[in-house]
């Protein structure tokens, strides 16, 4: 673009700026002349346009979306193949919790009723981003409802009644980062014990085939958003 407009710059300063004994015989060239550098520049917008929507184009945004599916596959069933081992099983089972309605709504409101000061402050916070992060997450699900791995996946190993709403973002996930995230913001020393926590609920959602590894990043995105946002409120 910026070699166009120096194109234009010297081909109209040429054609436009004339001595005023000239204007008359050269008024029909300037105009065909400008007429003629538009028609190019038109035709050099569309090309491009054709050229961003071509088929091509299309094809090779299809391919670079397969692979990172492809990619993702990969990394979930590396991870969920390791179903059958006992301490993994037991370890993830257990961890995952952490992540679930009982664990975030007592982690958020515990501060409230018996802290003070900061820690009150911590918790109100929590539970604020907890309850954005829950909204984000149904809305998300309704506009983009992807299918369970283990639905999709023939491979993939699970636990007896899995849940069955969609997939994307992970709601475990979404829930223990928004409410951590408030947490380590008013006490830093605390990230070195609940970021490894909140990691852990994230692969505990891979490990037992509820969740695709995207689905698990976008949860630790939202979560910590949510919980970023709650501490600028309060």
């Amino acid at each position: 673009m910026l070699q166009l407009y120096h194109f234009f710059r010297h081909k109209l300063s040429k054609n436009l700026f004339l001595p005023s004994a000239a204007i008359a015989p050269a008024a029909f060239f300037r105009f065909r002349n400008l007429y003629k550098y538009l028609s190019f520049a038109k035709h050099s917008f569309f090309t491009i346009k054709a050229s961003y929507h071509s088929p091509k184009g299309v094809i090779t945004l299809n391919k670079l979306m397969i692979g990172m599916y492809n990619f993702e596959c990969r990394i979930f069933l590396g991870m969920n193949s390791l179903f059958h081992q006992k301490a993994l099983n037991r370890y993830f089972r257990s961890s995952t919790h952490l992540g679930g309605a009982f664990c975030t709504i007592f982690a958020s409101l515990l501060p409230i009723v018996f802290g003070e000061g900061n820690i009150r402050l911590a918790g109100a916070a929590s539970a604020l981003a907890l309850l954005l992060s829950h909204l984000q997450v149904l809305l998300i699900k309704k506009l983009y409802p992807r299918k369970r791995p283990y639905i999709t996946l023939k491979q993939a190993k699970v636990l007896n009644n899995p849940l069955k709403d969609h997939s994307f973002p992970s709601g475990h996930t979404t829930a223990v980062f928004s409410v951590i995230t408030p947490v380590i913001v008013f006490f830093p020393i605390l990230a070195l014990l609940l970021i490894p926590a909140g990691i852990t609920v994230g692969l505990s959602r891979i490990y037992l085939g509820l969740h695709y590894p995207s689905d698990v990043l976008a949860g630790m995105v939202l979560g910590v958003s949510a919980g970023i946002l709650s501490c600028m409120i309060m």
